[in-house]
């Protein structure tokens, strides 16, 4: 059998390290993001606009068109381009997001993104989603 012996705590005080120690987990500092949503409408009067400004801020952002399909591109001259003003149109000066398709445009970029109507003859409602990193 072991016999049990009783023993006093040792007082310890440091008073400096040569380096620092952490005995908590090193914790990453947590990221902040704000998310704008806006519906931004091409008319006959605008069928071309900015709907994304460049940001830095930016991570990502959904486009959807919700009326008729429309035209993204970097450039504004590219998307006010006349071959773009045609019915779905066939030969964009950028990329064609279809009034049919479900899924939301990713866009995974930090510059300008300009929206053109394909159609003046009514209005074009393009929804967008915006997440910024604050």
């Amino acid at each position: 059998m072991t016999e049990h012996i009783d023993m006093e705590p040792i007082p310890v005080h440091v008073t400096g390290m040569a380096a620092e120690i952490s005995l908590a987990p090193a914790a990453t500092p947590r990221r902040r993001h704000r998310t704008e949503y806006l519906t931004v409408v091409l008319t006959a009067d605008e069928p071309q606009q900015v709907i994304l400004p460049a940001s830095g801020a930016r991570v990502s952002a959904l486009v959807q068109a919700l009326d008729n399909d429309i035209v993204l591109g970097g450039d504004l001259s590219k998307v006010q381009a006349k071959n773009n003003l045609v019915a779905s149109a066939p030969y964009p000066s950028g990329t064609l997001v279809p009034k049919a398709n479900t899924t939301p445009y990713p866009v995974d970029d930090n510059g300008a993104v300009y929206a053109g109507a394909t159609t003046t003859s009514s209005s074009s409602r393009v929804s967008i989603t915006a997440v910024y990193e604050d």
